[in-house]
């Protein structure tokens, strides 16, 4: 029996934040089935979670699979894109931070069109702004200038 090593370096690691998500729970409150406390949720997501990693790290002594090469292109854009997402929304507003990660997201793959791009950053500023600001009225900054 071989194991895979990618599964089950995957399944460790689903573990490991599992155990710190239960780990961080007991420091709050957890209460009881009846009156839970704002420990209970994050103890029991965190003890999920890592029984979803055991799942994972016993199905890889049963699977195989080759590892492939990494793709380094859509790893450093997406990573861009997150960074750049993080460092405008407090200064330039969420939805200038919100078209900057779906296009440098967008960058990640060469095939992609301008037009879908363009059409995804619209449609996806569109829903931040009914969920985010009109439905939930959380005060964020929307554009530079506001």
């Amino acid at each position: 029996m071989r194991i895979d090593k990618r599964e089950s370096l995957s399944g460790l690691v689903t573990i490991a934040f599992g155990l710190l998500v239960v780990i961080e729970s007991t420091s709050y409150n957890i209460g009881n089935l009846l009156r839970m406390g704002p420990g209970y949720f994050p103890l029991m997501l965190g003890v999920a979670i890592t029984f979803i990693g055991i799942i994972i790290l016993i199905k890889s002594a049963f699977v195989q699979t080759t590892m492939d090469k990494i793709q380094w292109r859509p790893l450093i854009f997406i990573m861009i894109g997150l960074v750049c997402f993080g460092l405008a929304i407090n200064s330039l507003g969420i939805i200038v931070a919100t078209t900057a990660l779906v296009v440098a997201s967008r960058l990640s793959e060469k095939a992609l069109s301008w037009r879908n791009t363009f059409i995804l950053a619209l449609c996806l500023n569109v829903m931040v702004y009914v969920v985010f600001i009109y439905g939930l009225s959380i005060p964020l900054k929307l554009f530079p200038w506001s």
